[in-house]
């Protein structure tokens, strides 16, 4: 009877044990699962924020595309297999004692038919080889340079004589084909005119001081009074560079030298 008691305790005990087992197994399982979900769900948020944050660049970057394709002009030019400005007549002798280059605006505009028109009448390549033959004090040199900044073109011609040089500048707008004036190169640079106007007489001065350094002539405040008239107002000629600063084609009195003006082209760095 005692021998059956302890038989049915320690079957009592092993079913114990296999309850405890089982629900050890399973209580190991269950944890596993929630594990797994957990991880699933993390990978599954991780997942769906990368692709919004993959997708919001590319939709932004298609808007911005769509922009500039609504913001993008055409320019109307005359032939268009050439450029804006380009060389359709020069001239250079074998001595080089001349040099021709002439320029002309492709742009199909009012304006830059009246550039053109007035740069053929100016620039004959017969007249001006002959005139360089004959007088070598004439017109010895013509040459261009073109500088686009944004919308604005500046065509800057170079007279160059034997004895001196002048510069003539165009600003003309490449979608439109208007004229750009001196208000409107400071207005899209946000400059005062009285900002400029002071920029203006204190380049004027700081030219003149240059040429009377060491020379001590009285006329040197003639020569800066002078120089101020004649070129601070808004109808001073002036262009943009290729680092879009606004350059001054100024006349310098020159009191002391065997010329009295001379034509400067002075950067405002403005």
């Amino acid at each position: 009877m005692e021998e059956k008691l302890k038989n049915e305790k320690k079957c009592e005990f092993k079913g114990n044990l296999g309850v405890v087992w089982l629900i050890g197994i399973l209580v190991i399982l269950l944890g596993c699962t929630v594990g797994y979900i957990f991880k699933l769900n993390n990978e599954m948020k991780k997942l769906k924020q990368t692709t919004v944050v993959e997708e919001q660049p590319n939709q932004e970057q298609a808007e911005s595309e769509g922009k500039k394709t609504e913001d993008k002009k055409d320019v109307k030019k005359i032939d268009t297999s050439k450029e804006l400005v380009y060389t359709y007549a020069s001239k250079q002798s074998e001595k080089d004692d001349y040099s021709f280059e002439i320029p002309y605006v492709n742009i199909d505009s009012d304006y830059a038919k009246e550039i053109n028109k007035k740069i053929e009448k100016d620039y004959s390549i017969d007249k001006l080889v002959k005139e360089a033959k004959e007088a070598p004090d004439v017109l010895r040199v013509i040459e261009y340079k073109v500088y686009i900044n944004n919308n604005i073109l500046s065509l800057v011609i170079t007279e160059g004589y034997a004895i001196n040089t002048e510069y003539f500048a165009y600003n003309i707008d490449i979608y439109t084909g208007e004229k750009i004036s001196n208000e409107q190169i400071l207005k899209n640079k946000n400059i005062s005119e009285n900002n400029f106007l002071s920029k203006v007489e204190e380049l004027c001065i700081k030219a003149v001081n240059e040429i009377y350094k060491n020379n001590k002539d009285n006329s040197k405040q003639k020569s800066i009074n002078t120089t101020i008239k004649e070129n601070k107002n808004m109808k001073i000629n002036m262009f943009l560079d290729n680092n879009n600063k606004i350059n001054i084609i100024s006349m310098i009195y020159n009191g002391i030298a065997q010329i009295t003006e001379t034509r400067e082209i002075i950067n405002t760095n403005l």
